[in-house]
């Protein structure tokens, strides 16, 4: 056998005795994975600034329709409405589009 064959076969059975050294049961979750443990910060309600409702509702015009302002106020939970989404030309809303350059201010000639 050559050496590197050698070495290769020790590696792979050290890393078979550590994984099976972690792989040994322990505490998870309690009795009651299901249930937050008692004394536990819990958040009940989220709220938005008006700016961060301007920058959720961005690319929508005139009065979001029907449920819009409920579902991207919904609070902590991922909510696509609030993230960039498809980029062009499927970008409907307009978040990856580049803003227009500032154009120089006119000058008079001297």
């Amino acid at each position: 056998m050559r050496t590197s064959q050698v070495l290769k076969g020790a590696g792979f059975a050290t890393l078979f005795w550590v994984s099976a050294a972690w792989a040994q049961p322990s505490f998870v979750a309690g009795l009651q994975p299901d249930r937050r443990p008692p004394g536990a910060p819990v958040k009940t309600e989220a709220s938005f600034t008006p700016e961060q409702m301007a920058q959720f509702l961005r690319g929508i015009e005139g009065t979001p329709p029907g449920n819009v302002t409920t579902i991207v106020a919904t609070g902590q939970w991922f909510v696509p409405m609030r993230h960039p989404g498809a980029t062009p030309p499927y970008d409907l809303r307009g978040w990856h589009a580049t803003p227009a350059p500032a154009t120089p201010a006119a000058s008079s000639p001297r």
